[in-house]
């Protein structure tokens, strides 16, 4: 892991952004503390189905379910997109009025 400075960062960026894309990491400092962490994890993009969130209790029929102890639900972003438009309806189209 190496450390460098924000002034030093912006100088060799290029030089920085490669050392990550390789796998390096990199923490940042300002004023001589560490700030940021550049971690050399690679991107990839995925569809928006597969982005979830996850939940410590879900409601079904009215009633709230728990999982087992230390688990969470995984529901999908649209999923949880449609339930909050569902259940704050009434806001959003008051707000929407306006």
């Amino acid at each position: 892991m190496r450390k460098i400075s924000y002034t030093q960062m912006r100088a060799e960026l290029s030089d920085i952004l490669d050392a990550v894309r390789n796998g390096e990491t990199i923490v940042v400092t300002q004023r001589g503390r560490p700030d940021t962490v550049l971690n050399g994890a690679l991107f990839e993009e995925k569809p928006e189905e597969e982005n979830f969130i996850y939940k410590p209790y879900i409601i079904h029929k009215g009633k709230r379910i728990t999982p087992k102890r230390g688990s969470m639900f995984k529901i999908s972003f649209n999923e949880a997109l449609s339930k909050t438009k569902h259940k704050h309806a009434k806001i959003i189209k008051a707000l929407e009025d306006k």
